[in-house]
């Protein structure tokens, strides 16, 4: 290794924030657990995009600006989750990607690298001599094939005009992506699922290796009681058609057939789609269901302390991040077939069994009838289980593993990149 006594020097590019979604607060916590144990993190960006005021202190730590681009500026003035700011920053991403490899080449020259890190994003550029490492959020195909499923649901949502508009956006981003994508000497993902999906599309299986993201242990505690209370189910996450919130309401009217004294509670904001919590009115159940648009972050710890189980009925998900957040405050978790995350849960908490309303709805009842799942022995069991796969510091020695794995792959002779084969 290139670091003093042995230490990693790694520049990393891409998605880095304190608080934020499953993958970009993963990448915070993992690059401020490598500074603790004494690595070296350079990372490049356009300042206030990345560069976490929580990381400027710690000794390591360095970050170089890149130029502020159009589509920057644009992003702050821009509504959430703009097609068009997409689309453009797709077209005039091929010119940032030459200041990336410029700004790490003259770095590495006065001070060398042992990896050169994407995080949440697709590997988009090499330098001679620096083994590449992509930790991606998931795979493009998928969720393009997940936004089609819903193409009954989204056209009452949305009308037919734009369904097609942003069914073709997915089919092009799976497409660019895939265009600009250089291929990595490792690629690292949330889960075993999203591996598969991966290697189905053409990566090398030995080049694609899994982690969990790590979550801040701490934030999250078990309840001091469990007062008698009505059965909350919990929602929490970024409103996206492949988050089934659709299917999440008509599984929800089947438990309170059953169990009437059941509620739901749903927090997260829309995604690309603006209108997406509409799918959530119900008259019937308009006394049952709560919808939060967002809370602060140090408000989500009280939101398990209000419920009884999370539920993520989400396709494709490569890695949910409330799943191991409820986990930590002892709640059982219910998720789905193609949920990543699945591998990652303990033996009182259910996966169903397909996406139909009636196998989600059985779970949840599961669930609710298992007294086992809310003793007190139980949850601090949970919260254990959970410590020992999400701890950040278990995440960086992992991280440390892999990218030292990458380091030995590409000294190998012939050996120059590797990963995805067009």
């Amino acid at each position: 290794m290139t670091g003093t006594g042995g230490q990693l020097r790694l520049a990393c590019f891409g998605w880095v924030a304190a608080d934020a979604g499953s993958c970009v607060t993963g990448h915070f916590l993992t690059l401020k657990a490598l500074l603790e144990r004494g690595h070296h993190i350079d990372l490049f960006g356009e300042r206030g995009v990345v560069d976490p005021a929580e990381l400027r202190d710690l000794p390591g730590y360095r970050f170089h600006e890149l130029p502020e681009r159009m589509v920057t500026r644009w992003a702050h003035r821009a509504r959430r989750g703009s097609v068009a700011r997409t689309a453009f920053n797709m077209a005039t991403n091929p010119l940032f990607v030459r200041t990336i490899r410029a700004a790490v080449r003259a770095e590495h020259g006065v001070r060398p690298f042992d990896a050169l890190v994407f995080l949440g994003v697709s590997a988009c550029c090499r330098v001679d001599g620096i083994p590449v490492v992509e930790w991606v959020q998931g795979s493009p195909w998928e969720e393009a094939a997940a936004f089609r499923r819903q193409r009954r649901m989204l056209v009452d949502v949305i009308g037919g005009v734009r369904y097609q508009m942003y069914s073709s956006y997915y089919r092009v981003d799976a497409v660019v992506s895939r265009a600009q994508h250089v291929g990595a000497d490792l690629t690292i993902c949330g889960s075993e699922w999203c591996r598969r999906s991966l290697v189905a599309h053409g990566y090398e299986p030995d080049r694609v290796a899994t982690m969990a993201y790590p979550v801040d242990v701490d934030r999250f505690e078990l309840p001091v009681d469990s007062p008698a209370r009505d059965f909350t189910i919990l929602h929490l996450g970024r409103l996206d058609p492949r988050k089934r919130p659709d299917l999440l309401v008509e599984a929800f009217r089947r438990v309170v057939a059953t169990m009437p004294q059941a509620r739901l509670l749903v927090v997260g904001r829309p995604g690309v789609i603006q209108t997406m919590p509409h799918v959530l009115s119900a008259p019937d159940l308009a006394d049952r269901v709560t919808y939060l648009p967002g809370v602060p972050a140090d408000e989500v710890p009280g939101l398990f302390r209000r419920a009884d189980v999370l539920v993520q009925v989400s396709e494709s998900e490569n890695f949910g991040s409330a799943v191991a957040e409820a986990m930590l405050a002892g709640l059982p978790v219910v998720v789905g077939p193609t949920n990543g995350t699945a591998q990652y849960i303990d033996g009182a908490s259910l996966q169903f069994s397909d996406y139909t309303a009636e196998s989600v709805a059985d779970a949840l009842l599961a669930v609710a009838r298992s007294a086992a799942s809310g003793t007190p022995g139980e949850r601090a069991a949970r919260r254990r289980f959970a410590i020992d796969q999400f701890s950040p510091m278990s995440a960086a020695a992992r991280f440390e593993d892999l990218v030292g794995q990458a380091v030995d792959r590409h000294a190998e002779p012939g050996a120059q990149w590797c990963g995805f084969c067009s």
